[in-house]
């Protein structure tokens, strides 16, 4: 028997209220874009509870959590045209808890999954409802699992992934009989708000918006020159491919070139994009982090932004390249905070002085969990190793539908796909009206093929693109 039960946690704390941060506002900007569907930014995790837990015990946790962070109980509302977050003070939190009696251990496991892939499905009223839906799975009076619900705006993949650390070690001393390690204070999202809007935080922003016309002065107008192809249905589409040898070859070139794989992942993907358009630089837009200061390190908020990036593809062989890429993603990174008011103004001088509107439609975004420290780096694979891999990498459709011309994501392997843990998983979303369907495997096999071969043997810088095996299609070359 499988039921719902629904149970108030009570929280204390603050009421307050004040101006949205810059990321909470181009965020909602997102959001507003894909109204009514307020859900497609909704993000979820979840795990396992350790044996010795009663209910009570995992409530209690949930509820000292939205006490411990602002950003689980703030409401989103409009005030003479700006976007306002109010945090609520003491109130009672809405858990939903999934009564699993006589099942199965997998058949209760895949009805929690289910229902937290239902709960997710739903939007929230940002204006009535705290930004945070737990969901508990209880088998035969046992809690078995824990996982939540959130909203973007409220916080970001980094945040889910403290929460998570935070209510496993909690709950982990809990069931040991022990008290639950204290949490170190964080910045609240109120407290960074009032940041961006001190002198620090305006300076910050000034230099961000240098970094930002300098980019945009060499920025192409547009990744995908010519006319638009027919569109298909649907008009955007996704694919993701899960590749050991992608993996391996990562970590070999990185340490070949002194760079992070994010950048090798970057290079390459951006060396694909040019050899599909032809074009001599590429054009991106990365997905920053932005907890690169302690006091956001462990902010349970939403802290990303967009940051243009140009990448010159005629630099020299790919190590030139991916050096030259890995020089502006710091740079990147360190201007990763602004106002996006004030970007937007950025974007429309640069439009004005060129006598065309840039264009953004490509994006990269790194989502891995970082590695933990100390553990060292794992010998490097040989060329033949690499690839003895190729013949396990596996493509299947997905749908992240992002609605972006081409939206790239590297995250590790087991996830979207549900496959191997030693295998990174490259996924992309395209707009079929630049990147037909069935171009899409093609792609992120273009980016395996060439991180292979550079393994085995260096790449003079015009062999780059015939080493992708991507060609542009005909209706936007004129060939056929």
């Amino acid at each position: 028997m499988v039921r719902i039960a629904r149970h108030r946690v009570a929280f204390s704390g603050r009421s307050a209220e004040g101006p949205a941060t810059w990321s909470q506002r181009q965020m909602w900007r997102l959001i507003q874009l894909r109204m009514p569907d307020t859900a497609f930014y909704n993000h979820s995790l979840g795990f396992e509870l350790p044996d010795g837990l009663a209910l009570d015990d995992v409530l209690r946790q949930i509820g000292l959590l939205v006490e411990r962070h602002e950003s689980l109980r703030t409401l989103f509302r409009h005030r003479d045209g700006e976007l306002t977050q109010h945090v609520v003070g003491p109130g009672e939190l809405d858990v939903a808890v999934l009564l699993a009696d006589g099942a199965a251990e997998s058949d209760s496991r895949e009805l929690f999954i289910a229902h937290q892939r239902g709960m997710c499905a739903t939007g929230f009223d940002f204006a009535a409802e705290l930004p945070f839906r737990p969901l508990v799975g209880l088998v035969d009076g046992t809690p078995r699992g824990l996982g939540f619900c959130m909203p973007h705006v409220a916080g970001d993949l980094p945040a889910t992934r403290l929460m998570v650390a935070e209510l496993r070690t909690a709950l982990a001393a809990v069931a040991a009989g022990e008290p639950p390690p204290t949490v170190p204070d964080t910045r609240q999202p109120l407290e960074q708000a009032a940041f961006e809007r001190s002198a620090r935080g305006r300076a910050l922003n000034d230099s961000a918006l240098r970094y930002w016309r300098a980019q945009l002065a060499e920025f192409p107008p547009t990744m995908f020159p010519g006319p638009a192809l027919e569109a298909a249905r649907p008009r955007f589409q996704s694919g993701a491919l899960e590749s050991r040898a992608l993996r391996l070859a990562l970590d070999v070139l990185a340490a070949r070139y002194r760079v992070t794989v994010s950048t090798v992942a970057l290079t390459a993907v951006a060396v694909v994009l040019g050899a599909y358009t032809g074009l001599p630089r590429c054009g991106m837009q990365l997905i920053v982090g932005n907890r690169f200061v302690p006091e956001l390190r462990r902010a349970v908020m939403n802290v990303i932004q967009e940051v243009p990036i140009s990448i010159d593809l005629r630099a020299g062989a790919f190590g030139e390249v991916a050096r030259g890429a890995w020089r502006t993603a710091m740079s990147a990174y360190r201007h990763g905070r602004y106002d996006p008011d004030d970007a937007d103004a950025a974007v429309a001088e640069a439009g004005r002085a060129r006598g065309t509107e840039v264009e953004f439609g490509c994006y990269f975004n790194d989502v891995r969990v970082p590695a933990e420290p100390g553990g060292g780096p794992a010998a490097a694979a040989t060329a033949e190793e690499v690839r003895a891999a190729v013949p396990r990498s596996r493509y299947a459709p997905t749908d992240l539908q992002e609605r972006e011309t081409a939206y790239f994501v590297l995250m590790d392997g087991g996830g979207v796909l549900g496959g191997r843990g030693d295998s990174v998983v490259l996924e992309l979303s395209a707009d079929s009206r630049r990147i037909p369907p069935p171009e899409i495997e093609n792609l992120l096999r273009g980016v395996e093929r060439l991180l292979v071969e550079l393994v085995g043997r260096e790449i003079p810088p015009d062999g780059l693109a015939a080493a992708t095996g991507v060609m542009p299609p005909a209706a936007l070359t004129g060939r056929g």
